[in-house]
């Protein structure tokens, strides 16, 4: 998210389960190795797929997926004051290979969400939490280093 809070990076990615093109915020799996933390693969991530870094890092929400058939969590974070990213060696392969960004206004995005044209579970409700801490002012945020309940194994930071 840009620093006035103002506008939401989304990436239009085909994903092959649902058979079409979903808008989602950049996202990924803890495959940087046994060490890396959340907020490393968070920042791992948005590098490799946004070409982007940020000098501000928050928790923006915590949630399971679908916790009535599998185990599945995530942390979101609240990403600011971006800036492009050096240059990387990563290779976009596969569905990557098609990614589509697009700064979107945040109440553009929660519209979209309401109105059923967004479905990604982690876009949806990083959106709408962006939204509420916009609306505080972003001061209910959480510091990197809070622990993940649903995982208390994993390293926040």
């Amino acid at each position: 998210m840009e620093d006035d809070g103002a506008e939401v990076l989304l990436l239009r990615q085909y994903r092959v389960p649902v058979g079409g093109y979903l808008w989602e915020i950049p996202a990924g799996l803890l495959d940087g190795g046994d060490d890396e933390t959340l907020l490393a693969a968070a920042q791992r991530e948005l590098a490799e797929e946004a070409d982007l870094v940020a000098a501000r890092w928050e928790v923006l929400v915590d949630f399971a997926t679908t916790p009535g058939s599998n185990s599945e969590v995530i942390r979101i974070f609240l990403a600011r004051e971006v800036s492009p990213a050096p240059k990387s060696s990563f290779v976009r392969e596969g569905e990557e290979s098609e990614i589509r960004l697009e700064w979107v206004p945040l109440a553009e995005a929660a519209r979209a969400v309401l109105a059923g044209r967004m479905h990604s579970p982690s876009g949806c409700l990083g959106v709408l939490a962006a939204t509420l801490a916009e609306q505080a002012g972003f001061t209910a945020l959480r510091d990197v280093s809070t622990p993940f309940l649903l995982r208390p194994g994993l390293t926040p930071a």
